[in-house]
């Protein structure tokens, strides 16, 4: 049986292209010259918050609901982020982020 854990919402940090990150460099100018300076890289635009809903699963059973096909659908997909982060108030859950459009499906 799939444990029924209670749902909390994180925020987490996605980061964007690399285009966007990069100030362009004027026409004309080389590198080491003056506009070497407007070439300045923005680190800001790395940061994106993302809402995401999650479920609170003792940290024991995170394990079955990996194995749960119709769970691990559910799971949030993006590479280079984990789906499974400690829970910030305890050290026995952890917090399954789910796709964004999960919520609307469960609800």
């Amino acid at each position: 049986e799939v444990p029924r854990p209670s749902t909390a919402s994180q925020s987490l940090l996605v980061p964007r292209t690399m285009a966007d990150a990069i100030a362009p460099m004027p026409v004309g100018e080389g590198i080491g010259g003056a506009a070497n300076e407007a070439a300045v890289f923005d680190e800001s635009q790395f940061e994106k918050v993302v809402l995401l809903p999650a479920l609170r699963v003792p940290a024991q059973k995170v394990g079955e609901l990996q194995k749960n096909s119709e769970m691990k659908a559910l799971f949030y997909r993006r590479r280079g982020v984990r789906n499974v982060i400690p829970a910030p108030s305890s050290s026995t859950h952890r917090l399954v982020l789910l796709q964004p459009s999960a919520e609307a499906d469960a609800g």
